[in-house]
């Protein structure tokens, strides 16, 4: 009896301590899912403070809505526990099968952190941090894309600089007055919900760019620039909403890096919006931008894009030549198309834009006509830049509704490319010297590679000069230039470089009615760009003769002396200018400041004009 009564207090004893054991680990596993239930109400309750003080966040209604989404989220963590408490039972049914401590794990077998971050409704906010209030934490990056600056394989780096037209973007603030009626004169004037949609709208259109400095269009003030701002302050640092007139459509920029100096030069011609020169310190990296927008279509007026564009081509030069360690970019919504006067003016003023190496259809970034090639990224040739090639992209999701060109809430898509810093080009061991042709060292109807830079474009033809850094030390610009001769009735297999364009050019030496050039050719292979080679200042009489074939040169200031028959003219030191590039109408007596590249043609040396940035009339 004595022994029995023992074993049924031995058993009572045991039962005790297994529930003891299964009371632990159930109460252990509620600890985990109420902390954290803790923790996110304490976060989503930091997210609501920071929502109240955002100036993006307008709408009350809104801000209820957000705070009764966080009450949402904390009945799927009470739901979490549920489950908990269900997957304890059945740790409960194990421990009732077996009495061995070790499989009691309620800590390692529940994981509610992993159940509530597989639902991204539940994920919080970690892009804002609730107690960074001032100085947003742009170090923490959320895409990879983002990570300031990127390197490619040979470890340079690498920028991505992309422009956006965000139609309209408007705040909800009345900036330019009222009429007697009370009417606001702003352009637009948004209400609290229309620009709350249109913020998030845009602010998902730009993530997409995935840019490190971001040129804006149509933004009306640094209202909306800082909501936008505030808004991807996980990505950038800094914005600049340059402001011509109050109300109305202006222009901008998010970067990463810290804006140094902006230099406004809206009045410097008739500019219809703000032309400022944005100075950036991206990473230690100079960078230097122009957002542009130029004159509509509405009321067209194609004389005054063209004033636009000469007068922005003149200051981007000037500037990159006062900065010639600074990556220099032109972007924005020029409202011209290629081939058109402004975006010729552009395209031989020592700019290259980036996306002429896309097919014509893989341009476009509006939907008029089906397809208008209207918003471009310009880089100046004369800075540290280097474009790297086919790298441009059109960013378009058809969101619009009315065609597939365009992005988001915008009627524009989005075109980005990528930049570095020129590097030092090493000459190939097995090329020609242009300095062996031209002094036919190398005799006629020799196939030869040669490499240099492209200094002028004459239809598929074109002229390629040493490189400074190459020049022979004795001769220096003499014999240093060559013509390269395409006929423009071919369609050839490769690109037609333009100028400031690194190229190694593989043809066959020719001499054609005295000119030493080079023809037959088979391959141009561009390897990169870099600064054409300054003028050489030389007389007008001293520079009509062969060694100077090809050269880039500056007669400096010189007197029509007589017109001839097909454009051409003769000037002081019996020199004549030919119209083979840019047409010049002069009178005799005129004066002019030129410079060109020089060609013998018809028994004479003759100076060819690239554009009008090589005419100055006196």
């Amino acid at each position: 009896m004595k022994n029995l009564i023992s074993i049924i207090i031995l058993a009572i004893f045991f039962l005790v301590s297994c529930d003891a054991v299964s009371v632990k680990g159930r109460n252990d596993s509620n600890t985990l899912p109420d902390n954290d239930s803790a923790s996110v109400t304490d976060e989503n309750s930091a997210d609501s403070d920071e929502l109240e003080n955002d100036e993006n966040s307008l709408n009350d209604e809104d801000l209820n809505d957000e705070i009764q989404n966080d009450g949402s989220q904390t009945d799927e963590f009470q739901n979490d526990e549920l489950q908990n408490d269900e997957l304890q039972s059945d740790d409960n049914a194990d421990i009732d099968s077996s009495v061995s401590d070790s499989s009691v794990e309620p800590d390692d077998t529940v994981e509610p952190d992993e159940t509530a971050e597989s639902d991204d409704t539940v994920e919080p906010d970690n892009t804002v941090e609730p107690d960074d209030t001032v100085e947003p934490d742009n170090t923490v990056e959320p895409d990879e894309d983002n990570t300031v600056p990127d390197e490619d394989a040979a470890g340079e780096t690498l920028i991505t600089i992309g422009t956006y037209n965000l139609e309209n973007f408007f705040d909800t603030e009345c900036d330019s007055g009222t009429d007697g009626s009370g009417n606001c004169y702003d352009m637009e004037l948004l209400t609290i919900s229309e620009y709350n949609s249109k913020l998030a709208a845009v602010e998902a259109g730009i993530r997409s760019i995935g840019s490190d400095i971001q040129i804006i269009v149509e933004i009306e003030d640094d209202t909306a620039g800082s909501g936008l701002l505030s808004a991807l302050s996980d990505i950038y640092a800094e914005s600049y909403v340059a402001i011509k007139y109050d109300g109305s459509q202006n222009v901008g920029v998010l970067t990463k890096g810290t804006i140094t100096n902006v230099i406004d030069h809206g009045s410097e011609t008739d500019f219809t919006r703000e032309f400022p020169e944005i100075h950036i310190d991206l990473d230690g990296t100079k960078v230097i931008v122009f957002p542009a927008h130029f004159k509509s279509k509405s009321n067209d007026d194609p004389a005054r894009r063209l004033r636009e564009a000469t007068k922005a081509a003149e200051i981007i030069n000037t500037v990159a030549q006062n900065n010639p360690d600074a990556l220099i970019v032109l972007g924005g919504d020029l409202n011209d198309e290629p081939g058109s006067d402004p975006l010729n003016a552009l395209d031989s003023a020592d700019l290259l834009r980036t996306a002429s190496d896309l097919p014509l259809n893989d341009q476009c970034t509006y939907n008029y006509n089906g397809c208008s090639k209207i918003d471009h990224l310009y880089l100046s040739l004369v800075g540290a830049g280097e474009y790297v090639a086919g790298s441009s992209q059109v960013i378009k999701d058809g969101g619009c509704g009315s065609g597939p060109y365009c992005l988001g809430s915008s009627d524009h898509a989005a075109l980005k490319a990528v930049f570095k810093l020129k590097s030092s080009v090493i000459p190939d061991p097995e090329t020609d010297s242009i300095y062996d042709i031209k002094q036919s060292i190398i005799p006629d109807g020799t196939t030869v590679k040669i490499e240099g830079v492209v200094t002028a474009v004459s239809g598929n033809s074109f002229f390629v000069q040493t490189m400074e850094s190459d020049y022979d030390i004795m001769l220096q610009e003499e014999y240093s230039a060559v013509f390269v001769y395409i006929s423009s009735s071919v369609t050839p297999s490769f690109t037609i470089p333009t100028h400031g364009d690194i190229v190694e050019v593989n043809a066959t030496t020719d001499v054609y009615y005295g000119q030493i050039q080079l023809g037959y050719v088979t391959d141009v292979i561009i390897k990169g760009s870099t600064a054409i080679p300054a003028p050489l200042l030389i007389s007008p009489s001293s520079v009509r003769s062969a060694p100077y074939e090809g050269v880039l040169v500056d007669v400096g200031s010189v007197t029509v002396s007589s017109l001839g028959l097909y454009g051409d003219f003769t000037v002081t030191g019996g020199l004549v200018v030919d119209n083979d590039m840019y047409s010049i109408s002069p009178s005799v007596g005129g004066s002019y400041s030129l410079k060109g590249v020089m060609k013998y043609s018809y028994g004479e040396y003759r100076l060819l004009p690239r554009n009008s940035f090589d005419v100055q009339e006196m």
